[in-house]
């Protein structure tokens, strides 16, 4: 668990970063109120955390992660112990977080929903993936308010319904339906081996952290190479 988060972490921080700074509505937002679906180690929060304190402090931060493992909570618990911003995991399932989200919504109002390296592994242990996309949009989207933001960051496969980027296009059309939503995709340029083009390609796919000496030995990622999905709610 330790090695997944040192080899990963980086790569997962900067996927989600490079987003939110590229994209300039999201970078507009005064405030960042993000729910985590599959949360794990929180790379997500670690690098919007760490590079929103360099570019601009004033911005506001608040993180609510949804995971099932309590595994990493000794890394929930620390990072937890490392930030000013407020920062809570929940441990449920996410389907059955997804299920009902009434008490949620009741308390909380988040303008950026983030599900990172989620669908891969929903895959991978054969877990129902159109109930997933059905919850998706029923209880998230739906629920959102306006000028809200979900992105979806995996793998950047799409070949068979086992690869994460092959219900890209499902989620999309889903959320279209939707009055007042646009969906955009983007991908990064695969430095190791050929890539699938996906629409937008990011300008850069170099990590945005210089890798601490004693994390070497991991042999931590040191590009970004998923494909995205971004629904916007207007």
């Amino acid at each position: 668990m330790y090695f997944y988060s040192c080899k990963y972490t980086y790569k997962y921080s900067s996927e989600i970063w490079y987003l939110l700074v590229k994209y300039s509505n999201l970078k507009r937002l005064s405030e960042l109120n993000i729910l985590s679906l599959g949360c794990g180690s929180c790379p997500d929060f670690i690098g919007i955390d760490t590079l929103q304190k360099e570019l601009n402090p004033k911005k506001s931060i608040k993180y609510c992660g949804i995971e099932i493992n309590k595994d990493w909570r000794p890394i929930h618990d620390w990072i937890k112990s490392n930030t000013s911003n407020p920062f809570e995991v929940k441990y449920k399932d996410v389907y059955e977080f997804l299920d009902n989200t009434d008490s949620f919504f009741k308390n909380n109002s988040p303008n950026i929903v983030i599900i990172s390296y989620l669908i891969s592994e929903l895959l991978r242990s054969n877990s129902n993936i159109i109930n997933l996309k059905k919850l998706l949009i029923k209880n998230i989207l739906n629920r959102l308010p306006k000028d809200s933001y979900i992105i979806i960051n995996d793998f950047n496969r799409g070949l068979s319904d086992v690869d994460p980027r092959s219900h890209y296009g499902d989620i999309g059309n889903m959320a279209k339906e939707i009055p007042s939503v646009n969906v955009y995709s983007y991908h990064y340029a695969h430095s190791l081996s050929n890539y699938f083009w996906y629409h937008n390609q990011h300008p850069k796919n170099n990590i945005l952290f210089t890798v601490n000496p004693k994390i070497s030995k991991f042999n931590p990622w040191q590009f970004c190479s998923s494909a995205q999905l971004i629904i916007e709610k207007l």
